[in-house]
C-alpha cells in the first residue's frame, strides 16, 4: 500500500509522491490553501507522512498548526519539519518569520518531557526521533566538523558552540504518538 504523504507549504518543489499544498496558486500546488486557516481540508488520521520545509515559522499560530498536523496524521506517522536555526542569519532574512527554533522546541509535545508536563500548551503528542543540522548543505571543512558535533550532541552544540559558529538550518524528524 502506497504511503499517503502531504507537503504543506510546498512552494515550487516537486514531490511527485506527495499532495502539495500552498497558498500561492502560481506554484501549481495540488491544493491551494492558507495554512493559517483551520481546519485543513483533510480527514482525521489520514497521512502517513507530513513534510513542512521552511514554512511553519511563517505561520501565525505554531500551536494550532501542530494540533492540525496531529489531527490529520496517523498514529506513528513521520513528520519532517525543516526550519532556519534560531542563531542563523537565515532566521532573520525572511521577513515573514514569526517563530524561532532551538533543539528543544518540539519537546513541548513529548509527554515524557518536563516542558510538556509543565506547560501543556497542546494535547498533541510527538516524539523527536532525530534532528539534523544543515542537512543537504554543502559545507567547508570547519562547518562540516561543527555540523558533525552538532548532530552528535545537539544540546552541547547549542549551549557551547552555536553562538560562535551558527549553523543555518535544523531538520526535526518527529513521530506522532
Amino acid at each position: 500500500m502506497k504511503k499517503k504523504i502531504l507537503d504543506l507549504g510546498s512552494g515550487l518543489k516537486k514531490n511527485n509522491d506527495a499532495i502539495r499544498v500552498d497558498v500561492n496558486p502560481k506554484v501549481n500546488p495540488d491544493i491551494v490553501h492558507d495554512l493559517n486557516n483551520f481546519p485543513y481540508p483533510f480527514e482525521n488520521q489520514y497521512f502517513d507522512k507530513i513534510i513542512m520545509d521552511n514554512v511553519i515559522g511563517e505561520l501565525n499560530n505554531f500551536w494550532k498548526v501542530m494540533d492540525e498536523i496531529y489531527r490529520i496524521s496517523k498514529i506513528g506517522a513521520d513528520i519532517v519539519i525543516i526550519v532556519p536555526y534560531f542563531r542563523s542569519s537565515y532566521a532573520f532574512i525572511q521577513p515573514n518569520l514569526k517563530s524561532f527554533f532551538t533543539v528543544e522546541t518540539f519537546e513541548f509535545f513529548n509527554p515524557n518531557n518536563e516542558k510538556y508536563k509543565r506547560y501543556k500548551y497542546s494535547n498533541s503528542t510527538f516524539e523527536v526521533t532525530k534532528l539534523r543540522f544543515n542537512e543537504g548543505f554543502k559545507l567547508g571543512f570547519m562547518k562540516s566538523i561543527i555540523r558533525y558535533i552538532a548532530n552528535k550532541n545537539p544540546n552541547f552544540y547549542e549551549r557551547i558552540l552555536s553562538h560562535l559558529i551558527p549553523l543555518e538550518s535544523v531538520t526535526f524528524y518527529l513521530k506522532k504518538i
